[in-house]
């Protein structure tokens, strides 16, 4: 071959290698200062300073080089910039650049050559110092140059003692999301229809895989479409496994499937083996009973071990019983192995498999026996059991008439106005989460603190007890909120305060005067706190504050310190008072007719004003 031909040859190779592995906008690469950081497949970029290896020169011989920014250790892309593979054979290392394998050959002197395949001349060693500076030496010419940087020039074989930088290639966030956390459907009526109910953005079009925790719930395909199997929770997740561009992850949305056309207001209790416990141990030949609890369940079986990784519900004709304290257990679902070692002795729906059980019916108790022999026992490892508690409606224009529940639905009627200060006390606790979740994220809650001399100080709150009356500021309007599994209090509410000035919270409408012999601030919706007329009825979970007429202030002076900020007390708002914003008061706290005022000062519409 000519020399022309080789140099042609060898630049129609280049170009057609500089189209493998090429760098990408946006790629940014971090600088190794420790050899030991560098694993097979690291796709790296060769630098000195601020001059990084780019492409094969025209000649075939040296490697020219691409000016890039380096800020804080960070090598950014830059158009031109070459890749190099690092191959791993024992404690050396190939190069694959930009598709083609460095070689090192003393006949070539300074030259770079390239080729397709390896041999021992394609074997170099690496190390660095503290700084990073890399050492890069053919393995089989140690004595010979290193690959290093010839200033102002190119990439080649030259000094000795030359060094260069190595920049790892960090990989971007895969950017995989679900356009939602939760979704929800109802089973009763499905069409079983495989559907996608909540789409996953995948901008850069990576490999997912999708599973579904509860495939008695709900199974998923490998396109992330879902058929509905049954009702309850599960969780449906996407999976990238991560390549050498972008970082691996996991993202998934909860789906809850009801059975609305039940009206089925249920909770999943489930027994976990190996999480949750009961306290024998014994495995096989069980001669004891064992028993497990939680949330208002419990399993109770005559030979049992529930304190193994498995439980194990053994033969000789042993009954297990699942009881609820409260509501009505309306389905049972039994993984496992060997189920079908147990039969049902009480009323409803069995359907028992050799890996399941599912049960279906309106019990407080639902039975199992199993009559094999002692050691041939069931060994359930997920027990599921879905149950019915009563629903309680709480109207704040009804009177309610409270029972202590446990366990219950509560649907709550209570208009609150946002961006603005309500009251509130219910017979039942909210949560942090529960506040965000019903009444806005930003809601602020304030609690009473103390009564100093005509100022009422409140101090921030995070969550709801039952009973207690509060101030509240959501940042959503509402009108109707519904709470799960609640512990419903028949507790009249808490009084806060102290002799002269109380604080306290009312669950059915009240004349909260007491027909006038208490001096009681009811508040407009229009924001005003104004002292109620006798008579009039304040709508229930609301709260109001009393003056005793032996106290050494006056209503008129009486405000409010939110988090150190004394207010008027007309900046509260406790709505649907029957007072109104023109309704006028003397200096007492009295309702007066403001058609007939005699010489003096008076309030209206929370200001003084004097008449002469």
């Amino acid at each position: 071959m000519t020399r022309h031909l080789r140099f042609l040859f060898v630049a129609m190779l280049t170009i057609a290698c500089s189209l493998v592995g090429k760098a990408a906008e946006g790629d940014t690469y971090k600088l190794v200062t420790d050899a030991s950081e560098l694993k097979n497949g690291d796709i790296v970029v060769i630098a000195s300073g601020t001059n990084a290896m780019g492409a094969v020169n025209t000649e075939g011989t040296k490697i020219d080089p691409v000016q890039v920014t380096i800020t804080d250790g960070i090598l950014k892309y830059t158009e031109g910039l070459g890749e190099t593979i690092l191959e791993s054979n024992g404690s050396n290392w190939y190069l694959k650049f930009n598709g083609q394998y460095i070689l090192y050959k003393s006949r070539y002197n300074e030259n770079v050559m390239m080729q397709t395949s390896t041999d021992k001349y394609c074997l170099f060693s690496i190390t660095m110092d503290q700084d990073g500076n890399a050492t890069v030496k053919n393995n089989e010419r140690p004595w010979k140059k290193n690959l290093s940087f010839s200033n102002g020039k190119s990439f080649g074989y030259y000094n000795n003692d030359g060094t260069v930088q190595i920049y790892k290639k960090q990989r971007r966030d895969n950017g995989i999301t679900f356009a939602a956390t939760s979704a929800t459907d109802d089973f009763n009526g499905n069409s079983n229809e495989a559907k996608q109910y909540v789409q996953l953005i995948n901008p850069n079009s990576l490999p997912v895989t999708y599973t579904s925790s509860n495939s008695y719930v709900a199974g998923v395909d490998e396109n992330g479409n879902v058929t509905l199997n049954s009702w309850g929770t599960t969780t449906i997740t996407a999976t990238f496994a991560g390549n050498d561009k972008y970082t691996q992850g996991a993202v998934s949305y909860e789906l809850n499937v009801n059975n609305v056309g039940e009206n089925i207001n249920f909770k999943c209790i489930e027994f976990v083996a190996g999480k949750d416990k009961g306290h024998t141990s014994i495995l096989n030949c069980s001669t004891q009973s064992d028993e497990m609890a939680k949330y208002g369940a419990k399993i109770h079986s005559g030979l049992a071990s529930f304190a193994t990784d498995e439980y194990h519900i053994n033969g000789r004709g042993s009954s297990t019983d699942i009881t609820v304290e409260n509501g009505k257990i309306i389905r049972i679902e039994m993984v496992g192995s060997d189920m079908n070692r147990l039969e049902g002795t009480s009323e409803g729906n069995y359907k028992i498999e050799s890996d399941k059980i599912i049960w279906s019916g309106n019990s407080q108790k639902v039975s199992f026996k199993n009559d094999q022999f002692v050691w041939d026992y069931a060994t359930p490892t997920s027990i599921k059991i879905y149950v019915d508690y009563p629903v309680i409606d709480l109207a704040e224009e009804s009177a309610n008439n409270l029972k202590t529940l446990d366990n219950t639905y509560v649907k709550l009627n209570r208009t609150l106005v946002a961006d603005k200060w309500n009251t509130l006390c219910v017979p039942f606790a909210i949560s942090e989460e529960e506040i965000k979740a019903n009444f806005g994220e930003g809601t602020l809650v304030e609690k009473f603190d103390a009564v100093n001399g005509n100022t009422v100080n409140f101090a921030n709150a995070t969550s709801i007890e039952a009973g207690v009356p509060y101030l509240i500021k959501p940042t959503v309007a509402g009108t109707t909120y519904t709470f799960n599994g609640k512990e419903v209090s028949a507790d009249t509410p808490k009084v806060e305060g102290n002799a002269d000035v109380t604080f306290k919270g009312i669950y059915s409408p009240t004349d909260i005067t007491n027909n006038g012999t208490v001096k009681a601030a009811g508040v407009t919706e229009g924001g005003k706190v104004l002292f109620v007329n006798a008579g009039s009825q304040t709508k229930a979970f609301r709260c109001f504050f009393t003056i005793s007429d032996n106290a050494s202030i006056t209503p008129a002076m009486l405000k409010i310190s939110i988090k150190g900020v004394e207010t008027a007390i007309n900046s509260i708002v406790m709505d649907n008072s029957n007072a109104t914003d023109n309704a006028v008061y003397n200096l007492q706290g009295q309702r007066v007719n403001g058609n007939s005022l005699t010489k003096g000062i008076y309030i209206k519409n929370g200001k003084k004003f004097a008449v002469k």
